[in-house]
């Protein structure tokens, strides 16, 4: 009876796994207590999205409206503005502060990305010994993107990158990463920092380690309504840290 009631529940969960997966989509952070059409309103919106793309032809960022981070007033002013004159003109409105066109069809935008990146400060504990160590490197970063058919249009941002490897050396080899660590600081107001993400390395012959922060700064522009709308602009960050077993 156990068997029989075990597989049941079993079936009953791999079915409600993709309800419930759905559900999690359009039931974002910042939808509760909306309608259902509501909620797949501002799910749309929240795709609303451009790619920028530097002189090289790589991502350099994104340009999107944060839907679930409006406030309440901006969420039932935008489902208004929608009711009143469609998703299109929202969207219209949305690509032309990004370019300065009535009618931009594409989903992408040339930028020119300036970029300045400078190691001014390595932390390391100069003993050569077995335990357990860190080391920090600090970097001095300054990113600016402009539009080239709008030079009016900048996003700019400076700031401190402190990137951390925590590590154990036994028999004068490095034998694993136990942690790292990432923060910026002193960065150019009204910019902030997101989606940290630190893989980590250990060489095969034990002689470095390292750890590299993914991440992505960012901050906000308007779109000019009666009720002015965010736009999330988004570019991408890289700062990294290698320990060497020589200097520990």
């Amino acid at each position: 009876m156990k068997r029989i009631i075990s597989g049941i529940l079993v079936i009953v969960l791999c079915l409600m796994t993709p309800v419930v997966a759905l559900a999690t989509d359009i039931d974002a952070i910042g939808s509760v207590g909306l309608s259902s059409r509501d909620k797949i309103v501002l799910a749309d919106v929240s795709k609303m999205s451009i790619e920028l793309i530097n002189q090289n032809g790589e991502l350099a960022g994104t340009a999107t409206i944060p839907a679930y981070d409006l406030t309440v007033e901006q969420r039932n002013f935008l489902l208004q503005y929608i009711e009143e004159n469609g998703m299109e003109e929202l969207e219209r409105q949305f690509k032309k502060v990004i370019t300065d066109k009535e009618n931009y069809k594409s989903s992408k935008v040339n930028i020119v990305e300036y970029t300045r990146s400078e190691e001014v400060f390595s932390e390391t504990q100069l003993i050569r010994a077995n335990g357990n160590f860190n080391k920090t490197t600090t970097t001095y970063q300054s990113k600016t993107l402009v539009n080239p058919d709008f030079t009016n249009w900048t996003f700019n941002c400076e700031w401190w990158a402190h990137v951390t490897v925590n590590f154990k050396k036994e028999n004068n080899v490095i034998t694993q990463v136990t942690g790292t660590g990432f923060n910026a600081t002193d960065m150019t107001y009204p910019c902030s920092f997101e989606n940290v993400y630190i893989p980590n390395y250990v060489a095969a012959d034990g002689m470095t380690c390292g750890a590299t922060a993914n991440y992505n700064v960012y901050r906000y522009f308007e779109i000019p309504l009666a009720m002015p709308i965010p736009i999330k602009f988004s570019i991408n960050a890289v700062d990294y840290v290698i320990a060497y077993s020589s200097d520990y």
